[in-house]
């Protein structure tokens, strides 16, 4: 089989992989919907060219608190998003290594899809700000990659 179209069919599995798993976190763990939006604590009030109007301080409060509160929201649905990610990273690392499969686009296609599933991890725990999932994420990245690496070069 040609080359290139043996490393397209890889990447198409690898792409698809990590598809299949953020969709599963968008269907099966969608995150907060807001009926209200936090600028709207501050439609209270208008700014007008004649008159400089200022927000009180209870408004101000309440903004401040809505924002921090959906903050606090995000980062924790971005905490578990980043923690489905590396369960999933490490379920397709293993299925990499010990499916038998002897054809080896679909096997490099699942590794590959491994290590793209780990940098949708360590995105999310990004978004997380969690420093401790970033590194283990960071960590099942670079093991999935040798792993993956090892087993298809050991030969």
């Amino acid at each position: 089989m040609n080359k290139f179209i043996s490393l397209l069919y890889s990447l198409l599995i690898g792409a698809s992989i990590v598809t299949f798993v953020g969709l599963g976190v968008y269907a099966f763990y969608p995150g907060q919907s807001y009926d209200k939006d936090c600028y709207e604590l501050h439609q209270n009030y208008r700014y007008d060219y004649a008159e400089s109007s200022e927000p009180s301080p209870e408004d101000d409060n309440a903004f401040n608190e809505c924002q921090t509160q959906r903050d606090n929201e995000r980062q924790d649905y971005a905490r578990i998003v980043a923690i489905i990610g590396l369960v999933a990273t490490a379920g397709v690392t293993a299925a990499a290594l010990f499916m038998p499969i002897t054809i080896n686009e679909i096997k490099d296609g699942i590794a590959l899809g491994a290590v793209m599933t780990a940098i949708y991890s360590a995105i999310w725990a990004g978004i997380a700000e969690h420093r401790v999932l970033m590194f283990i994420s960071g960590t099942l990245f670079l093991a999935s990659a040798i792993t993956t690496g090892y087993a298809k070069f050991k030969d």
